[in-house]
């Protein structure tokens, strides 16, 4: 999650509030929300909350936030769009932004610089306070120093560490320096020389992405569709910016498609990490009456796969080749680019801004040791924070702290687990289910998620018999399972 606060004795400001996605180590968990408890007891003295960019790991926790404490918001336009239909009761809190102005958060200054991301109006945030200047980088893949920034006195420097463990030397022409331009070549070349209809998925945020699909759908004499709400929404938003240009125009309806040779259709296609409930999922499934991928057809999967996506992914893949789809991926051909700085543009921008202090942000804890790495490289005072810690800059010396920090977890409805649901959730990921049933005098038993022996099943529905009822049968079951094979599961009497 990304949260950052900037606190002097009578100001604070914070830096975007984002959330983190469940995976199966938290099996029912939807998102994982930062805990606010410390920004509620500083509230007196908050200015507001300046939002970097429109990624939901950076502005899907603001919802809530303002839900709790009411607080201005600023930010670029794309995210402006993206945050009205998130924040519907509070709309007067969303203040657009101008690149390169300052402003003034009580003792706290901040200027707004773009920088090149994969969703639109990007920015990093100069701050000043106490006489310090302190550069907080948002994501970005590379940036354009401004000139105000160069100077020698930068005091702290917060920068995206996520691609820190690659270089540009990478053999992998994955992590090359790149451009969207070269990557809407490849593409060019993949649809050109496809036979059948063509599915695009990439993140329905990469603007920069879809602009170069579209022109090169066009260069193959192809139509272009948009299946998913996802992908519809951003389309809306990118024509009413005009971000690209006659987009609507450029495009024709899911209805209207059905008229057209499979060669000569292209779709772009939300579900790019194959979540269940996507459009690209639903089709490859065979759930969607006007849309459909058919054997000889090409599936481009153009993003990174999120850590825990691994599973959806393959299975879209599977299925895909299985009825005769041909798949490419970006370690097949050069379908994307990182949106994230590798090891020599980091090495660059901390050279160049020259910090006496460093601190990796964003990404892994590998990844931020990586970028701590190249810092000290450069001669930066480094410090590594995790969630819940506090650094306190005094005039010679770094004081770090605690403060409390239990992350928030959302289920499927929008709502909080109770903690002792979570714990069994937690428990069942990690040691699997057992469920007994009695049947006249004789007991069954089926195990999910734990390996247990034949012998074993065998040997606990036959220890199970001498039951009294049914809180002794579990108890029994429990005791048996970690006897004979070590496991824990949690055991369900039905």
């Amino acid at each position: 999650m990304n949260l950052y606060i900037y606190e002097t004795d009578d100001s604070a400001l914070i830096v975007d509030c984002g959330v983190m996605f469940g995976d199966g180590c938290l099996p029912a968990v939807d998102i994982i929300l930062p805990d606010f408890t410390y920004i509620q007891n500083i509230r007196d003295k908050l200015k507001g909350l300046l939002a970097t960019h429109g990624h939901e790991d950076h502005i899907g926790g603001i919802a809530r936030l303002l839900s709790i404490i009411d607080i201005p918001i600023y930010t670029g336009r794309f995210t402006k769009e993206l945050l009205s239909s998130k924040v519907k009761d509070h709309p007067k809190n969303i203040k657009l932004i101008a690149p390169l102005e300052e402003y003034l958060f009580g003792s706290i200054k901040a200027t707004f610089f773009p920088v090149l991301h994969s969703i639109p109006d990007t920015y990093g945030v100069a701050l000043e306070i106490e006489g310090k200047r302190i550069v907080h980088m948002s994501d970005f893949a590379s940036l354009d120093i401004p000139n105000f920034l160069k100077r020698d006195d930068i005091y702290l420097l917060m920068l995206d560490s996520t691609n820190s463990i690659h270089t540009e030397d990478f053999k992998d022409e994955y992590y090359h320096i790149k451009t969207e331009s070269d990557v809407a070549d490849v593409l060019k070349d993949i649809i050109k020389n496809s036979t059948g209809k063509v599915f695009f998925t990439t993140f329905a945020s990469n603007v920069e992405r879809l602009k170069g699909v579209i022109e090169a759908s066009e260069a193959c004499g192809r139509k272009i569709v948009i299946v998913g709400s996802a992908m519809e929404k951003t389309i809306e938003i990118t024509s009413r910016l005009a971000i690209i240009d006659n987009i609507k125009e450029r495009l024709i309806g899911i209805k209207t498609a059905v008229d057209y040779p499979p060669e000569k259709l292209v779709y772009i296609i939300s579900g790019c990490q194959g979540e269940y409930n996507s459009a690209l999922y639903s089709v490859i499934k065979g759930e969607r009456n006007l849309v459909s991928m058919d054997r000889g057809d090409t599936l481009i999967l153009s993003s990174r796969i999120i850590p825990g996506n691994e599973r959806w992914i393959n299975s879209i893949v599977n299925k895909s080749i299985r009825d005769g789809v041909t798949v490419i991926q970006a370690a097949d051909r050069l379908v994307h680019i990182s949106g994230h700085a590798a090891g020599r543009e980091l090495e660059r921008v901390i050279s160049e801004l020259n910090p006496k202090y460093f601190i990796p942000i964003h990404g892994e804890y590998r990844h931020m040791k990586a970028c701590a790495a190249i810092a000290q490289r450069c001669g930066a005072i480094v410090h590594i924070l995790e969630s819940g810690v506090c650094l306190e800059f005094l005039e010679d010396e770094v004081n770090r702290s605690t403060f409390p920090n239990t992350p928030v977890f959302i289920d499927n409805y929008g709502k909080p687990f109770n903690n002792l649901v979570l714990d069994e959730l937690q428990h069942i990921s990690k040691e699997g289910i057992v469920i007994i049933a009695k049947k006249g005098k004789r007991y069954f038993a089926k195990s999910i998620g734990v390996m247990l022996s034949k012998g074993v099943i065998q040997g606990l529905c036959t220890t199970l018999s001498n039951s009294k009822n049914a809180d002794e049968a579990v108890k029994n079951a429990k005791k048996y399972i970690k006897k004979k094979s070590g496991h824990r599961p949690l055991v369900i009497k039905i």
